[in-house]
């Protein structure tokens, strides 16, 4: 199942410049927070530190290690009933974006979110897994920031837990999370972090399964268009478009 959620505008917000290559610690450390306190984060003797230096993270390889799960899940929402919007909910493909180097997970409707000129814009891919996706969004001129909880191949530019998110508040453009909802504990707690981080009227996009068999180290929840609907509606979203995978 694939989505795209809208997070209502609320201001308008000033986005750094882009580089042309990944982008380097200091420009990273602009958009990271502390996991643990929500603090901002700087550089000093091989680590990142917070501003009140009561918490230090290590960096391995250029990848600072901010894995910090929440201490407790604390979710209060209001009472929302989807019978309505379900009955109008868009159920259809958009226009696909035809791309001969689209990346794994990357298919031609997800892609057709992002503009193709997104200079100076900021995607943050939640799972990244292997970023293999870093150099088509790239291409399109945004500056991408890739967040997962392991390390494979070269890595994340960041080791964090989706649960709890090492990104400042209202600072990305964009959100991205292919095939990596059904992987998390608590989908409603991953979907409300991402809309902390996302500007106001940023996008969120991606796929989870449904209809798939147990996979890969663990596949917590397997969602309908349902189950994503609620999901992204309590968590502030407002939601866009649906289409089967």
């Amino acid at each position: 199942m694939q989505t795209s959620a809208l997070r209502t505008p609320a201001k308008e917000i000033e986005t750094p410049r882009m580089q042309s290559d990944s982008l380097s610690l200091q420009e990273l450390i602009s958009v990271l927070r502390c996991p643990a306190t929500g603090e901002a984060l700087y550089y000093q003797d091989g680590r990142l530190v917070n501003q009140s230096c009561s918490k230090r993270y290590q960096i391995h390889d250029g990848t600072p290690d901010l894995r910090v799960p929440p201490r407790r899940l604390s979710i209060d929402i209001p009472w929302y009933e989807p019978w309505d919007d379900l009955e109008s909910l868009n159920i259809s493909f958009p226009e696909k974006l035809s791309s001969p180097d689209l990346p794994y997970h990357l298919d031609g409707y997800l892609a057709s979110m992002v503009p193709k000129d997104s200079r100076g814009r900021w995607l943050l891919e939640i799972g990244c897994g292997e970023r293999q996706a870093e150099d088509w969004f790239r291409g399109r001129g945004l500056n991408y920031v890739g967040v997962d909880i392991d390390y494979r191949g070269p890595g994340p530019n960041v080791l964090g837990d989706g649960h709890n998110l090492p990104i400042q508040d209202d600072s990305m453009d964009y959100c991205a999370s292919m095939a990596v909802l059904e992987h998390v504990i608590s989908p409603m707690a991953f979907c409300r972090e991402v809309y902390r981080v996302l500007k106001p009227g940023g996008v969120f996009f991606g796929s989870a399964v449904f209809v798939y068999g147990f996979h890969d180290k663990a596949s917590f929840n397997h969602m309908s268009h349902a189950g994503i609907l609620y999901m992204l509606r309590t968590a502030g979203f407002d939601v866009e478009q649906v289409w089967p995978d």
